[in-house]
């Protein structure tokens, strides 16, 4: 394609236009085919000119921009084309350069060709670069039929016309977001071939042979004919291990948006890859593709009968699917909601959730028949069964509403910490400290209360008579130190051998995105197994999500794991540091902030100049602990564990005790310990001893005998 520069905006030439010397100031062409070629050959260059060091090359031949990597840029059949996940909004190599440099797109397509040394051409046609199409512009000029050979740079046109004008009704008509479909064709998925939607095809060698595109009336052709019919696949099956099959590039990309892939894109290339046959009829094509695959995950449409014939093509499809599946590879079918159609038409009307999209794949894996539900050839997701219906708002509000005569059960303790309740069901915790505080014999401490406990559990109370689920997740420590720590819970407890529901996890060498989704796992399998969960403890919440500074990624974690809380009705312990050097308790950014908030309890540690470690809490809902009533523990070497220490108030009435004991032993010397002294008598010898009148002898008399330092033995007093 040849683009025209305009210094006012980028427009098609008229073809009586000429690039004469008077006009050359303001127009000329540019070959963007061997532009487009020398950017894709040289990406980290051209990085570099825009954007200094300041980048990262990350997977997949994939290039990260930003503190949070929230630019995106690829390279997709020989174009660079970026992404903003801030934005929403992507786009090619000049309107990159347009985006950071500023100017008008004729500015940056010269800037541009500048750059790369490539000179003006007398023929071609404009320029219209990604959702920079100005709105009095004409339509792109119609393509014409590629020979085989040079579909891949036909196809990076098609993937520039996808606009904002062409996209939005397309979102409109499937009920999948513009940020999605912006996402999609930035990263090469969908593109218009002659103003018409369209889906690359590419043949087992990776090269694009053809485009396969609807038509106004909704039949589907291929441009060119006679390149064969392959499946549409998103990521690398043979890398990820797992492929999600679908008939339709319409239930992918529903489910995709649903899962909000485009917010998220490292986790989902890095879980699972998409596998479209493009009908009911090519189920085999699945097999090729998905080769390597340990799992296939298929999603057959609700289809009905054919009326003559009798089959039900989803069934046919489902079946070629299962039979031509790689070997020693896992099949598993995914049931979306009868009422609906297919995948795409569940998801327009009812919008599930991310959770509810992984929770029906989930299923699957455990209620298939034939199959065992201790599968773990995947690693599941959560394992509720989605509803099959969107509920109603008034239903959601009228099961909330306050109600005079059905008041809520009162919630039962599940922890105390020194005689007061820190814990009860549909709550989170958190407990914070500096580094190397004492977080983790705390937490020993919990588990061992949960196990009728004959040891020391530094101030921690806990019962569990019915034997429910105790689940922990270690992010932090090594194998080794995780191992350590449980086995000094149980002989805090007492115990040989663990009991069989206390579930602990080293998750130190699991990815962010897993850690969650495997607590969700654990939480519902272990309620299976014995019933109910007693309590979940994480240490630490901060490894659960990729930056604490996010408000939007910690907003959505702390409200994850409240609803968890209600759900399971449980309590979960969220152990997060605080900042280094922070003596007000400030924990980590947002994350930090929005668990204070929202927790039950804040359970926070200091530990002193000796050693000694004080627990108390801190803005907390119901439980209040001082700094000096908390328990306090230090390490103990003999016994090679924390151990309890005196709380800071009974060390000040130790040593209030102590002063008024000298005091009472110089007023009663010379007294036979039999006679004693009456009440005057005794305070004369206080006013004498300690230069007070009487009013200081009376608080003196009255402390020594609320410290038993003294006694009354009918009307006389005597040292104890």
């Amino acid at each position: 394609m040849i683009y025209s520069l305009d210094k006012k905006r980028a427009r098609p030439l008229a073809k009586d236009e000429q690039c004469n010397s008077s006009e050359r100031s303001t127009f000329c062409k540019v070959d963007t085919h061997e532009l487009h070629m020398r950017i894709a050959n040289r990406p980290e260059e051209y990085l570099r000119e825009l954007f200094g060091d300041k980048f990262d090359k990350a997977a997949h031949g994939t290039f990260r921009v930003g503190s949070k990597g929230s630019l995106a840029i690829s390279i997709k059949d020989g174009v660079l084309f970026w992404y903003s996940h801030d934005e929403g909004i992507g786009g090619d190599a000049i309107a990159l350069w347009q985006r950071e440099r500023g100017g008008t797109a004729g500015e940056a397509l010269r800037a541009v060709a500048a750059w790369a040394g490539v000179a003006p051409t007398p023929n071609g046609e404009s320029y219209q670069h990604n959702r920079k199409v100005e709105a009095d512009s004409p339509p792109p000029s119609k393509l014409t039929s590629p020979t085989p050979t040079d579909w891949s740079k036909q196809w990076a046109e098609c993937l520039i016309r996808a606009t904002d004008e062409r996209l939005a009704p397309i979102a409109a008509e499937r009920g999948i977001s513009l940020e999605f479909l912006r996402y999609a064709a930035a990263q090469g998925w969908l593109g218009f071939y002659k103003n018409n939607v369209a889906f690359p095809v590419i043949n087992g060698d990776g090269l694009t042979v053809a485009c396969h595109y609807r038509l106004p009336d909704r039949s589907w052709r291929y441009e060119p004919n006679g390149q064969g019919t392959h499946p549409l696949v998103i990521g690398d099956p043979a890398k990820t291990g797992i492929a999600w099959a679908f008939e339709s590039q319409w239930d992918a990309l529903a489910v995709l948006d649903a899962l909000g892939v485009h917010e998220d894109a490292d986790s989902f290339t890095d879980f699972f890859s998409v596998i479209v046959t493009r009908g009911a009829g090519n189920g085999a094509l699945a097999t090729k593709a998905a080769a390597g695959c340990k799992a296939l995950v298929a999603w057959p449409q609700n289809d009905p009968a054919n009326p003559k014939t009798g089959k039900v093509p989803s069934e046919d499809w489902m079946k070629s699917v299962s039979a031509t599946a790689p070997a020693g590879a896992t099949v598993r079918r995914v049931q979306t909601p009868q009422e609906h159609e297919d995948a795409a038409a569940w998801c327009k009307a009812a919008h599930p959730s991310r959770d509810v999209i992984l929770a029906v794949v989930a299923d699957a894996f455990q209620t298939e028949a034939g199959k065992s539900q201790n599968d773990t050839s995947l690693p599941d997701t959560v394992t509720e069964a989605p509803p099959t219906e969107a509920p109603a708002w008034t239903d959601i509000l009228a099961a909330r509403r306050f109600n005079l005569a059905s008041p809520p059960p009162k919630p039962r303790p599940i922890y105390t910490l020194a005689g007061a309740t820190v814990a009860t069901q549909g709550n989170i915790q958190a407990i914070t400290g500096q580094a190397k505080s004492g977080k983790s014999a705390l937490l020993s401490g919990f588990m061992a209360s949960t196990m009728t406990p004959t040891g020391d559990t530094l101030g921690v109370s806990s019962s569990n008579p019915d034997g429910a689920a105790v689940l922990h997740l270690d992010t932090e420590q090594s194998r080794y130190d995780h191992h350590h720590a449980i086995l000094q819970a149980l002989r805090r407890a007492g115990r040989q051998a663990p009991p069989e529901w206390l579930y602990s996890y080293s998750l130190a060498d699991v990815t962010i995105e897993e850690r969650l989704i495997l607590l969700r796992h654990q939480l519902d399998a272990a309620r299976k197994a014995h019933g109910a969960i007693h309590s979940a403890i994480i240490d630490g919440i901060g490894d659960l999500c990729y930056d604490p500074n996010d408000s939007k990624e910690a907003f959505a974690l702390v409200a994850e794991l409240h609803k968890l809380a209600i759900d399971f009705d449980t309590t979960i312990l969220c152990v997060l540091h605080e900042n280094p050097g922070s003596e007000t308790g400030k924990t980590r950014g947002h994350l930090g902030s929005q668990l204070e908030r929202k927790a039950e309890s804040n359970l926070r540690m200091t530990k002193d100049a000796d050693g000694i470690t004080t627990v108390y809490t801190s803005n907390s809902r119901h439980a209040s602990i001082s700094k000096e009533q908390g328990p306090r523990f230090a390490w103990n070497d003999e016994a090679a564990m924390h151990l309890t220490a005196e709380d800071a108030a009974t060390v000040k009435d130790s040593a209030r005790r102590e002063e008024l004991m000298d005091v009472a032993v110089e007023v009663f010397r010379d007294t036979p310990v039999t006679l004693g002294l009456t009440w005057e008598q005794l305070h004369q010898r206080i006013e004498a001893a300690e230069g007070l009148k009487r009013g200081g002898s009376r608080k003196r008399f009255a402390a020594m005998k609320k410290t038993g330092v003294i006694r009354q033995i009918g009307e006389k007093y005597r040292l104890a």
